[in-house]
């Protein structure tokens, strides 16, 4: 038997609900690029196997799953019929169920055509100290992809593995989980800095309706990372004056 990945440790942000076919077709051909392992489990059931995803079909709506291992979870899959698959990739944490449609083999090695999910449940690890910008602070942020689009926002927080925007009154295209914005432009008191970005969450603030995104630095220079790395030094400091002389009063 298998461990399948913890997916509800405390490092973790609140999970998404993935269900537009793009990102869920998007979300699978990351794990086969991978070469990710997934692990396998049936519905009520405690075992998990371990398996690959080999090829991602989104017109025909189906992925092709590599032979569970041990090879006694095939047994138990063609009872069942439905599964539940579970990955961590990049620092995010992927679950989601499916129905198994159909099985071949090829050299010796079974495999499985397992319809697409209908949705994923998406959750990203945070891998260092996030810092939150204080609302009377203000930080522009504009994110532009390859096209040339332009999303404008503001920095919500910030950490030196990435950061969090909100987009009050959001016109521009709306980024998908995955994708990488060439450009990431951040004005921080000091210095700009400017790196891509690679999106890791899209949500929207329950209280006022904006967007919100969160993201992984992608290619940010060592002089930059060191930027940030004071910025949120900065910020921690700022909060835990704020917290003593709370507490003083």
């Amino acid at each position: 038997m298998n461990s399948p990945p913890d997916l509800n440790p405390p490092d973790l942000q609140e999970p998404q609900y993935v269900s537009q076919p793009v990102q869920v077709a998007g979300i699978l051909r990351r794990l086969q690029e991978a070469h990710a392992l997934v692990h396998v489990s049936m519905p009520g059931g405690n075992e998990t196997w371990l398996s690959a995803i080999l090829e991602v079909h989104p017109v025909q709506g189906f992925l092709m799953l590599d032979e569970l291992s041990p090879r006694d979870g095939h047994a138990v899959l063609m009872k069942s019929g439905r599964l539940i698959v579970t990955a961590q990739i990049q620092g995010v944490d992927i679950s989601f169920a499916a129905n198994l449609l159909g099985t071949g083999s090829s050299d010796g090695l079974a495999y499985y055509r397992v319809a697409l999910p209908e949705g994923i449940r998406y959750w990203q690890r945070r891998a260092s100290y996030r810092a939150r910008i204080s609302a009377a602070i203000v930080i522009p942020v504009s994110l532009q992809n390859a096209e040339g689009m332009v999303q404008h926002g503001e920095l919500f927080d910030i950490s030196a593995g990435g950061i969090g925007t909100r987009h009050k009154n959001s016109k521009g295209p709306v980024p998908l989980l995955g994708e990488v914005w060439e450009e990431c432009r951040i004005k921080m008191p000091e210095q700009e800095v400017v790196c891509a970005l690679e999106i890791r969450y899209v949500g929207q603030d329950s209280r006022n309706g904006q967007l919100r995104l969160g993201g992984r630095f992608v290619n940010i220079t060592r002089p930059q990372l060191k930027s940030v790395e004071a910025f949120v030094a900065h910020l921690e400091r700022e909060n835990l004056r704020k917290r003593r002389r709370t507490r003083g009063n």
